[in-house]
């Protein structure tokens, strides 16, 4: 309802995860593919008349940030980087006080100790994707969801 196509991406990639991995019953199968068909035509409808890239310049700011700032500005300070002319490539000057990815967020704010987080997230993403267990599916699916809405679009 809030038209949050991260939201719709997490929705699908939950539900993808639940059938990929794991047998679910055929009865609610049509149903997980119902949600997955309806998170990418809402993300389409929703998606139609709004660029990604030219309303969202924090992503260029903060690799540029990055290489003006290496050891970082701190964590939720991302306001520095975006309102410093210094980082505005490619016209990209709109300036923002939140980074809207964690990954991004936690590089600009600790500098080149930010890839050592994200190297541990993607892996422990990896290790969660990878898990065929049924005992924590729910968590695992719900984890998944969220990280993919922790990478806005």
């Amino acid at each position: 309802m809030g038209q949050s196509r991260s939201s719709y991406v997490a929705l699908a990639v939950g539900v993808y995860y639940l059938l990929r991995n794991h047998g679910i019953d055929l009865k609610y199968r049509n149903l997980l593919v119902g949600f997955v068909l309806l998170a990418a035509v809402l993300f389409i409808s929703t998606g139609a008349f709004k660029t990604t890239l030219f309303i969202r310049p924090y992503y260029a700011q903060s690799l540029v940030g990055l290489v003006h700032n290496p050891l970082g500005v701190g964590v939720g300070n991302f306001g520095f980087i975006s309102t410093d002319p210094e980082n505005w490539i490619l016209r990209l000057s709109a300036p923002s006080q939140v980074v809207s990815n964690i990954v991004l967020e936690m590089i600009s704010g600790i500098g080149i100790l930010g890839i050592v987080f994200a190297f541990w997230f993607f892996k422990v993403a990896l290790e969660i994707w990878q898990k065929k267990e049924p005992r924590s599916l729910v968590y695992r699916a719900i984890f998944l969801g969220l990280a993919t809405n922790f990478f806005s679009m």
